[in-house]
């Protein structure tokens, strides 16, 4: 079994590129750390285009989403690791 099994529904054709699946990164964070995440994913060196929505379920939780390749999940979650987020910060969801 794959361990894009869980992330990439069977009935659905993934969208594969040199660095595997495109997967979307989510990324859930207090409004007060939205520039500590913005930082550190602006470190990595591959192209990202965050969507930024604020006060989820009408608290202070901020959702960042990005769309990327399954290669590039690891160094995402050291970079974010390394700015002081919980390991484990980021979950992956379908493209």
């Amino acid at each position: 079994m794959s361990v894009w099994s869980d992330v990439v529904p069977s009935h659905t054709s993934p969208l594969l590129g040199p660095d595997g699946v495109l997967v979307v990164v989510r990324i859930r964070c207090e409004a007060n750390r939205l520039e500590d995440l913005l930082e550190a994913l602006a470190e990595l060196p591959h192209p990202l285009n965050p969507q930024i929505r604020h006060h989820q379920g009408g608290g202070p939780e901020t959702i960042v989403e990005v769309p990327a390749y399954g290669a590039w999940i690891e160094e995402m979650s050291a970079a974010l690791t390394g700015a002081g987020f919980p390991t484990g910060a980021l979950e992956v969801v379908p493209a």
